[in-house]
C-alpha cells in the first residue's frame, strides 16, 4: 500500500557542479486530481514529438494556485504518481501516462538550474 505523502528531493544549486538538494513532502491525496487531469488533457493525441504535449501539461499545472516558489518539485511528484499509476504492459508511443512522462521529464530538465546553460554550451562547444 502507497503511503499518502510523498517526498521529492531536487536540486536548488545555480553551479552546475556543485549540488544542494533540498526536500519537499507533499500529499498524494491533494495531486491526484492534478494527475487525473494531466492524464485527461494528453488523452485521444496523436503528436509525432514528446514536446507537443508540453502546453497540455502546462496548462493543468500552471492553473493551480501553489505557493512552493519552483513548480519543479511539483512536476517531480506528478511524474513519480503518473509512473505508479501506469498500466502495465507495452503502451503505445501516444498513451497519455507515456506521453505525459515524456513531456514532464523535459519540463523538469529545462527547470533544473543551469540545464539550459549547460544545453548551450554543448550546442556551441560540443560535448
Amino acid at each position: 500500500m502507497i503511503k499518502d505523502t510523498m517526498t521529492v528531493r531536487f536540486n536548488t544549486s545555480d553551479n552546475p557542479w556543485i549540488a544542494k538538494y533540498e526536500e519537499i513532502t507533499l500529499s498524494r491525496k491533494k495531486l491526484q486530481h492534478i494527475v487525473d487531469e494531466i492524464v485527461e488533457s494528453c488523452s485521444d493525441k496523436k503528436y509525432s514529438a514528446s514536446h507537443s504535449y508540453n502546453k497540455h501539461i502546462t496548462e493543468v499545472i500552471y492553473k493551480e494556485k501553489t505557493n512552493i516558489g519552483s513548480r519543479r518539485p511539483l512536476m517531480l511528484a506528478l511524474k513519480n504518481m503518473l509512473s505508479e499509476q501506469k498500466p502495465e504492459g507495452i503502451l503505445s508511443w501516444n498513451n497519455s501516462y507515456k506521453a505525459a512522462i515524456r513531456s514532464l521529464d523535459e519540463l523538469i530538465a529545462y527547470s533544473t538550474p543551469g540545464f539550459i546553460e549547460s544545453r548551450a554550451y554543448n550546442e556551441i562547444y560540443g560535448g
